[in-house]
């Protein structure tokens, strides 16, 4: 008898450090109209993201992207399954998703 693995979707935690128009609830509702479910979490610049069926990271990661500031913004992106990432606009490797843990 086969068993059926069942994929398990990851919550992230994204950490804003100026986002477009320092403004976190436009944010939110940009990432809502892309299909994403998105709930304030209780730090001011963090929001928690749970991806859409058939959305893959990084499509995420490209949103999220597009949600920081040129030239000053970066964020740090945080997942259930332990790992961490970063992304600044600013240094040698901007927009770049650099892992940590």
């Amino acid at each position: 008898m086969a068993t059926k693995t069942l994929k398990r979707r990851h919550r992230y935690l994204a950490e804003f450090n100026r986002c477009v128009g320092d403004n976190i609830a436009r944010v939110m509702r940009r990432l809502q109209r892309r299909g994403y479910t998105v709930e304030r979490a209780p730090q001011l610049t963090a929001i928690t993201i749970k991806l859409p069926k058939g959305s893959a990271f990084s499509d995420l990661c490209d949103e999220l992207r597009e949600l920081i500031q040129p030239r000053r913004g970066s964020l740090t992106l945080a997942s259930t399954s332990g790992r961490i990432w970063s992304c600044s606009n600013r240094g040698n490797r901007p927009g770049e998703f650099v892992r940590i843990l």
